[in-house]
């Protein structure tokens, strides 16, 4: 089954592009990891998980009808969607996507172009989409790999009772990144006044700063659909050492 070390769970494009957000070393020991992640689990989540561990061997296997190659592919083609759906929505003007970036022009007022409301605003939005999209994709890969050999369905069943026990916290940490994207654009602006050297406001340079934030709200977005994949497709590189009992 592959193995996935603490350290290279740490390095993930998300740490990387947070790190850059805000200016501050990435790396970090997989000491330091195991610990802090093994904080996040509480007394009653840890009886879960033993709960769920102690009754994989009563499992009852049910072939499923979904062979590895077609998992997958709608793995793939559900990863695919996902990042498809943002790169839309991050295409200033009119698009189809539901929830666009925000529109600015040389007629937006100051305040409102300006606003860090408006882009953590937008970033709240795409993330709930991907939660969704990433929950519904991986509850139907996870029942899936569950009917391809009984090791896998026990590997399924410690798939969800993790993701159970750490969904608040990772809530809590996917939550954490708007604000820090708003402190962004307030950094964005002040560059901006400060290379304006003492004058006023200019759309025209501001619309210029717009593009490099569009681009790091994108890459922020594309790098946390990463992050919450990892778990999926740590079960999806599984089918490979999963085939035989």
């Amino acid at each position: 089954m592959p193995q996935f070390s603490p350290t290279s769970l740490h390095s993930t494009r998300l740490v990387r592009s947070l790190a850059a957000l805000i200016d501050t070393p990435s790396h970090d020991s997989g000491h330091q990891f195991s610990r802090r992640l093994g904080t996040l689990i509480d007394l009653g989540d840890s009886v879960k998980l033993a709960n769920a561990q102690s009754g994989l061997k009563e499992l009852v296997f049910e072939p499923g009808v979904v062979d590895p190659a077609s998992i997958r592919r709608d793995f793939l083609a559900g990863r695919a969607a996902i990042i498809n759906a943002i790169l839309q929505a991050c295409v200033p003007g009119e698009t189809a996507s539901r929830i666009r970036f925000p529109t600015v022009t040389a007629t937006t007022l100051e305040a409102e172009a300006t606003a860090p409301d408006a882009y953590s605003a937008f970033y709240r939005a795409q993330q709930s989409e991907i939660s969704y999209a990433v929950l519904r994709l991986h509850t139907a890969i996870r029942a899936d790999v569950a009917g391809i050999s009984s090791g896998l369905q026990q590997l399924a069943a410690l798939d969800g009772a993790l993701g159970a026990a750490m969904g608040n916290h990772l809530r809590g940490y996917f939550g954490a990144v708007p604000a820090l994207l708003a402190r962004h654009v307030v950094t964005l602006r002040s560059d901006c006044l400060e290379q304006l050297d003492g004058k006023s406001y200019q759309a025209d340079f501001w619309l210029m700063q717009l593009g490099k934030l569009r681009a790091d709200i994108q890459n922020l977005l594309l790098a946390e659909v990463e992050a919450r994949l990892l778990p999926l497709q740590g079960l999806v590189e599984a089918l490979h050492d999963g085939m035989m009992d």
